[in-house]
């Protein structure tokens, strides 16, 4: 989950750099004239520095203008991308294999898939949920952060993790998870179809975004289609528990619109029984599943 040992060497030879810079242009340390100096700087003097240097983005096309360090040109073009930042409030929401999820906190929510430096952000927020202030910066055709960021000493109950899972199930409906910048909307289309299977998930979901489903479902017999199949997803979940409560295991079953109109031993032998007695329309809306035996009772003799 972080960049690769060379590249962080490489940010942190580059960005300090242009924060020197800005030092310089914006004339405020002035005492601070090389980087060993900036970096060690009081930390709270770093931070003032750097969201300066954030509010004023022409300094960094006059660095890359400039190139006061003779930097190459490969160099200067990740510099340069950097323009295209993300600044503001992100929940650290999640570690996966290859990135960490960061969930920005704007009306219209964002995934990002963001990179570590020197330190996995798995050591460095071990308990997620977490919300924090930072910056994101392209890195090549990654995102990592700007090694900085300020924590909100915030508790998260089982309701508001709830809600921060349906956030993040809609950004990736909508946008999917980005690991590039700059994100460009169109570039990334919201799919409907995912849109749809998200709306359906849960109860929760369903009331809230009921209006979406209609018209997704209105828009074509392909949704109504895939609406019938996600919510037969919904009610197998259902009646499978109930059906291993009262001890039926190993059979198959078939749901059409809720309502479970055939079983049999073999999903062979369910299939046939549905192409008898269902219509023809109706044929695409059946959910077929097998009530499998409980975990703790799989491999025993």
């Amino acid at each position: 989950m972080r960049l690769p040992a060379s590249e962080v060497e490489r940010f942190y030879t580059l960005y300090p750099a242009l924060l020197l810079y800005a030092n310089q242009q914006l004339g405020l340390a002035r005492q601070v004239t090389t980087i060993p100096q900036l970096m060690s700087m009081p930390e709270e003097e770093q931070y003032a520095l750097r969201s300066a240097f954030y509010g004023h983005r022409e300094v960094l096309e006059a660095f890359v203008h400039a190139n006061p360090q003779r930097f190459s040109d490969e160099d200067l073009a990740i510099v340069e991308s950097w323009k295209h930042f993300v600044q503001g409030q992100f929940y650290v929401f999640r570690h996966l294999k290859q990135y960490t999820i960061f969930l920005d906190a704007d009306a219209a929510p964002k995934a990002y898939g963001v990179l570590a430096l020197h330190d996995d952000f798995a050591d460095l927020f071990p308990h997620v949920p977490l919300l924090i202030d930072t910056v994101l910066l392209p890195f090549k055709n990654q995102i990592t952060y700007d090694g900085q960021c300020r924590y909100y000493n915030i508790m998260f109950g089982g309701g508001i993790t709830r809600r921060l899972n349906d956030t993040y199930q809609l950004a990736k409906a909508h946008s999917g998870i980005i690991t590039t910048l700059p994100f460009v909307a169109s570039e990334a289309a919201p799919r409907d179809e995912e849109r749809l299977r998200f709306y359906v998930r849960t109860e929760r979901t369903r009331e809230q975004y009921w209006g979406e489903i209609v018209a997704l479902r209105q828009q074509s017999r392909a949704f109504e289609t895939l609406y019938q199949q996600e919510m037969g997803k919904v009610h197998a979940r259902t009646y499978s528990q109930r059906l291993r409560d009262i001890g039926l295991s190993g059979v198959w079953f078939a749901i059409l619109e809720g309502v479970t109109i055939a079983s049999g031993r073999t999903r062979k032998e369910v299939e046939q029984a549905v192409q008898r007695i269902v219509p023809q329309p109706k044929l695409p809306f059946v959910y077929t599943f097998e009530v499998k035996e409980p975990a703790r009772r799989r491999g025993t003799k």
